[in-house]
C-alpha cells in the first residue's frame, strides 16, 4: 500500500502534466486550423467588399459621365459609396491606380490628395501591395500596421481596379482592408476560455492528489474521465460553431444574403456569430437593395420606354439619363446618341440649338423663358407649355409639353421629366378657324370683325398719348366695269392685288381691311395732325395708279378715299366710319382719284 502511495505520489505529477501537454497540443492544433480557416474567410469577405464597392463605383461613373476626380471628391453621394465599412474598423477608401497612387477618398480627410508611395519606406510590405494593383490590376496580401502606441497589428488588404475612368481620365482602384485579429478574437476568446478551464481542472486534480493521495488513483480517473469528456465537448462545440460559419459563408458567397446563423449557447462564441449576422444584414442592405434598385430602374425605362408620348428625362445637371423610344421615332435621334449629354445639348433635336426646354424651367425656374412659347403656364412646380419647334427630320412642327420635377426617397429633386406631343394639326385648324373669323376670305386682309379690334386699339394708343387716329374709307373706281369687261376671275385677282399694294406702302403699325365688294378700311394710329392723315392718302393714290398686270390683262384702276379723325371728329366707331364713308363720297363728286377730309 505504501509503494501504491509513493508510486501515485511520484507518477502523478507526471501524469498530470501528460494529460496536460496532449490536452494543449490538441487545443492548439484546433486553433490553428480554426483562426485558418476564419482567416479564409475574412480574405473573402474584403475581397468581396472591394468588389462591390468597385461596381457600384464603376456604375456611379456610368450614370455621371461627366464626372472628374474633382468633383467626385466634393460628391456626399459618391463618399459614401467609396467608403464603407469592412468588419468592425476597417473601411474602403479610392485611390488613382497609376504612378505615385494618389489617395482620392480616404475616411480621413486629412490624407485625401497624399500619395500613397510616400508610405513605402515605414510601410514597405503595404506599399508592395498597393504597386501590385496599379496599372487596372487587382492585388491582396498582408502587411504590419504600426498603431500609435508603437505595437504591430496585422492587417489585410485587397485592390480592386474599377472599370470605367473619370471624366478627366483618371484610372481608379478600391482598396478594402481591416485588421486580422478582429475576425480572429472571438476564436481565440473560446480558445483562451478552454485553455483556463483545462489549466483550472489540472490544477484543482492535482491539489487532490497531493491532499488525498488515499483517493488518488479514484480521483485520478474521474479527472481523465472530466477532462477527456470537457475536451471532446469543447472541441465539438467549437467545431460545430466553426462549420455553421463556414457553411453560412459559403451560402453568402453563393448569393444567399438572407441566410443566417444561430447562435450557440452563450460567451464568446454566441458573441461571435452575433457578429456574423450583423454584417451579414448590412452585407443584405447594401448588395441586395442595390440589385433590387436596379431591377426597378430596368423596369421604370421599360415601362416608359413604351410610352406614346415621346419623353426624356435629365439628372440635376442637365444631363440625358432617359430618351425613350417615342421620341426617337419623332427626332429620328437614337438614345445612345444623346445619353449623358448635357448643356441643352438635347435642345438642338428641336430646334437646331442649344436653349431652355421645360425641363430646365423647372431645375431652374429663374431662368428667362423663351418668346417661342406661345401658352406658358406652371402649375405648382409642372412647367406646361405649346409651341412651334424645328425638328431636322421633318421640319415645323407644333407640339404640347409637359415637364415635371423627379425626386428621390426623401424628397430631393435630383432631376426632370418632360413629355411631349405633336398637335400641330390641331393647331392648324385653330389658325383657319381663327382666320376664317378675322380675316376676308378672298384677300386675306382683316374684315369687319378685326377691324372693330383694332379701332379700340387706335383709340387706346392716341389716348395714351394724346395724339391722333385717322379711319379712311375708300372705294375703287370703275371697278364693276372691270368685272363686267374681263370677268369676277380677274376682278377678284385685282382686289388681292389693291390689297397688297396698299399693305406694302402703309406702316407697320396701320391696318388695311376689305369691308365689302371693293370698300377698303384704314386705320392709321399715332398721327400728329390732319397732315400726316393726308400724307399717308397721297401715297395710297400715287400706288394704285400704276397699272396692274393680271396674266394678259392689263388694267389701270384709281380710287376716292374719305377720312376723319379721332377725337377731334367724335369717339364712336361707327360715328367715325360713316364719317369718313361721307368724305369718301365728297370725293367722288369732286371727280374721283382723290380724297376728302371730314372737315374739308
Amino acid at each position: 500500500m505504501l509503494v501504491f502511495y509513493l508510486l501515485l505520489d511520484i507518477y502523478s505529477p507526471r501524469l498530470v502534466g501528460g494529460i496536460k501537454t496532449k490536452i494543449q497540443q490538441e487545443q492548439f492544433e484546433t486553433l490553428k486550423g480554426s483562426e485558418e480557416i476564419i482567416k479564409r474567410q475574412a480574405e473573402e469577405t474584403i475581397r468581396q467588399k472591394a468588389i462591390d464597392v468597385a461596381r457600384q463605383v464603376d456604375l456611379f461613373l456610368a450614370a455621371h459621365p461627366r464626372a472628374t476626380r474633382s468633383s467626385l471628391r466634393q460628391d456626399g453621394e459618391f463618399r459614401e459609396i467609396a467608403v464603407q465599412p469592412v468588419g468592425k474598423t476597417g473601411y474602403t477608401a479610392i485611390h488613382e491606380s497609376e504612378g505615385r497612387a494618389r489617395n482620392l477618398i480616404h475616411k480621413s480627410p486629412k490624407v485625401e490628395n497624399t500619395d500613397l508611395q510616400d508610405l513605402a519606406a515605414a510601410i514597405p510590405q503595404f506599399w508592395s501591395i498597393v504597386a501590385a494593383g496599379t496599372g487596372g490590376k487587382s492585388a491582396a496580401g498582408f502587411y504590419q500596421w504600426r498603431e500609435p502606441n508603437g505595437t504591430f497589428r496585422e492587417k489585410y488588404m485587397f485592390i480592386m481596379p474599377v472599370a470605367r475612368q473619370t471624366a478627366d481620365g483618371a484610372r481608379l482602384s478600391v482598396a478594402a482592408t481591416t485588421y486580422i485579429d478582429e475576425f480572429l478574437a472571438p476564436v481565440r476568446g473560446v480558445a483562451a476560455i478552454s485553455r483556463t478551464a483545462t489549466e483550472d481542472i489540472l490544477k484543482y486534480t492535482d491539489n487532490l492528489l497531493g491532499s488525498f493521495l488515499l483517493q488518488g488513483f479514484v480521483l485520478l480517473i474521474l479527472t481523465a474521465l472530466i477532462l477527456t469528456t470537457w475536451a471532446v465537448f469543447t472541441g465539438r462545440y467549437l467545431s460545430g460553431a466553426i462549420r455553421d460559419l463556414r457553411r453560412a459563408t459559403r451560402e453568402i458567397n453563393h448569393g444567399n444574403y438572407a441566410f443566417r446563423v444561430i447562435p450557440r449557447m452563450s460567451g464568446d462564441v454566441h458573441d461571435l456569430m452575433n457578429d456574423f449576422n450583423v454584417m451579414a444584414n448590412s452585407l443584405e442592405t447594401t448588395t441586395v437593395s442595390k440589385d433590387r434598385l436596379e431591377e426597378s430602374q430596368a423596369k421604370l425605362r421599360s415601362i416608359l420606354d413604351f410610352l406614346p408620348d415621346p419623353t426624356f428625362a435629365v439628372n440635376h445637371a442637365g444631363e440625358v439619363i432617359f430618351w425613350n423610344r417615342a421620341l426617337e421615332e419623332m427626332t429620328g435621334v437614337a438614345g445612345e446618341a444623346v445619353l449623358g449629354k448635357g448643356e441643352m445639348a438635347y435642345a438642338v433635336h428641336f430646334y437646331g440649338k442649344r436653349r431652355p426646354m421645360l425641363v430646365d424651367y423647372v431645375l431652374n425656374p429663374g431662368i428667362l423663358r423663351e418668346e417661342s412659347y406661345t401658352d406658358f403656364k406652371r402649375e405648382g412646380e409642372v412647367v406646361i407649355a405649346e409651341g412651334y419647334v424645328q425638328i431636322p427630320r421633318d421640319g415645323q412642327m407644333f407640339l404640347w409639353g409637359k415637364a415635371s420635377p423627379i425626386y428621390d426617397s426623401v424628397g430631393k429633386v435630383i432631376g426632370a421629366i418632360q413629355s411631349v406631343r405633336d398637335i400641330t394639326e390641331r393647331r392648324h385648324m385653330e389658325e383657319t378657324i381663327r382666320q376664317m373669323a378675322y380675316y376676308d376670305t378672298l384677300t386675306g386682309l382683316p374684315n369687319r370683325k378685326l377691324l372693330a379690334d383694332r379701332m379700340v386699339m387706335a383709340q387706346a394708343q392716341a389716348e395714351r398719348s394724346s395724339r391722333k387716329a385717322a379711319v379712311v374709307y375708300m372705294d375703287l373706281d370703275g371697278f364693276k366695269e372691270v368685272n363686267d369687261v374681263y370677268g369676277h376671275e380677274v376682278g377678284d385677282r385685282l382686289l388681292r392685288e389693291v390689297g397688297s399694294r396698299i399693305s406694302e406702302v402703309l406702316r407697320k403699325a396701320d391696318t388695311v381691311a376689305r369691308v365689302g365688294g371693293d370698300e377698303f378700311v384704314l386705320i392709321l394710329p399715332d398721327l400728329k395732325d390732319d397732315g400726316d392723315a393726308r400724307t399717308i392718302a397721297a401715297k395710297v393714290l400715287s400706288c394704285l395708279q400704276k397699272t396692274f398686270f393680271l396674266g394678259p390683262c392689263e388694267i389701270t384702276i384709281t380710287t376716292s378715299l374719305g377720312f376723319t379723325l379721332y377725337p377731334d371728329d367724335g369717339a364712336d366707331p361707327d360715328i367715325l366710319i360713316k364719317n369718313a364713308d361721307a368724305a369718301m363720297y365728297r370725293a367722288k363728286q369732286a371727280g374721283k382719284n382723290t380724297y376728302r377730309y371730314y372737315r374739308d
